[in-house]
């Protein structure tokens, strides 16, 4: 090989690893990837927490209905024992009764 082929080929073979990095570095010019910010939003923090408080409450106000609506049914069931208890005497009671008040 002579001078002037060795010339050529190292010539072609910078070019062609030039023209490679140059469409490497243009491609990543051309679509960059946006940069994750480096703290969180903290509007969207805030407007998040707002909005989970918001169910939270909802929910408390739905179990708060619902226990007093149980608190209600066993007033009404022990009113009715009661009653049952006062036409309904066993046998049993008045000797218990009877011997609760003699101690």
């Amino acid at each position: 090989m002579s001078t002037l082929t060795k010339i050529a080929m190292i010539l072609l073979v910078s070019a062609a690893v030039g023209f490679m990095l140059g469409f490497v570095q243009i491609a990543s010019v051309a679509d960059p990837a946006p940069a994750p910010p480096p703290f969180a939003n903290s509007v969207e923090q805030r407007m998040e927490m707002i909005a989970e408080l918001r169910k939270i409450r909802e929910l408390l106000t739905r179990q708060n209905e619902l226990i007093s609506q149980q608190n209600s049914l066993l007033k009404e069931q022990n009113d009715l024992l009661r009653k049952m208890a006062v036409f309904h005497k066993v046998p049993g009671d008045a000797q218990s009764t009877s011997t609760q008040s003699t101690q």
